[in-house]
């Protein structure tokens, strides 16, 4: 006897039955595909998540996950730290697909304006944390970290700013704010009086007046003013877990 298609009718089912029949059939086939496409796809992620965390770790890098997802490969990345002096410009392309990160820390690395502005682009609305010392900070430079409009800290030390770098790098939105040991003037303690939600800053080793100091001290009284080794371990704590 020839067998049936899921399109031939059994005894006492009508046409319109062996159809729906067909029908369910074949969803059901679907589901199961997409189970296991699914599936398939998890692992091939997984496989990737761990090729790119050692990756990132043999170039030196820390990071830590979004709670809400721990796929390396979807981008969702809470917060990265570069440790190793050697990073620079060639090691860009490790950084840039992750384009969700909240703070970023590239501190006393080596990359250039170059690469530093590259790293920053796209990420205005979604870094609010931002560690640059030791970098050299160009005016160029400076426009991308003031182009990060959501920073609520920022750790610029050491970068030789002038006044005219730190006017495009200051955000109104700044809590935490590094400037210690750059070529600042009383021009940039000026501008610091008009970020209202500033708390805590470092300022050591510029070219500030004395009476200029003091008089910032006296009209800021909520500003805690901190030194510079003391303002990187309080910046550090803010977002690094």
């Amino acid at each position: 006897m020839r067998g049936r298609s899921a399109f031939t009718p059994w005894r006492g089912m009508t046409t319109v039955d062996s159809a729906k029949r067909a029908t369910r059939c074949v969803a059901l086939l679907l589901i199961l595909g997409v189970g296991i496409g699914g599936a398939v796809l998890w692992l091939i992620r997984s496989r990737d998540s761990a090729k790119r965390e050692k990756e990132l770790r043999k170039a030196g890098v820390t990071f830590g996950y979004l709670e809400t997802d721990r796929l390396l490969s979807s981008g969702e990345l809470a917060f990265v730290e570069v440790r190793n002096k050697d990073f620079g410009d060639a090691s860009v392309p490790l950084l840039s697909s992750f384009r969700r990160v909240r703070a970023l820390d590239v501190s006393d690395t080596a990359l250039t304006g170059d690469g530093l502005t590259e790293l920053l682009n796209g990420r205005n609305k979604s870094l609010t944390g931002l560690g640059v010392s030791g970098l050299r900070l160009d005016p160029r430079v400076a426009a991308a970290v003031g182009r990060q409009t959501y920073l609520r800290s920022l750790a610029a030390a050491h970068c030789e700013l002038t006044d005219d770098d730190a006017m495009k790098m200051l955000s109104p939105k700044i809590l935490f704010l590094a400037l210690d040991n750059n070529q600042l003037t009383d021009a940039t303690l000026g501008k610091l009086s008009d970020l209202p939600e500033l708390v805590v800053v470092s300022l050591e080793n510029n070219q500030f007046s004395e009476v200029a100091i003091e008089q910032f001290r006296q009209q800021h009284e909520n500003i805690q003013i901190l030194e510079g080794k003391d303002m990187k371990d309080f910046l550090r704590g803010k977002w690094i877990r």
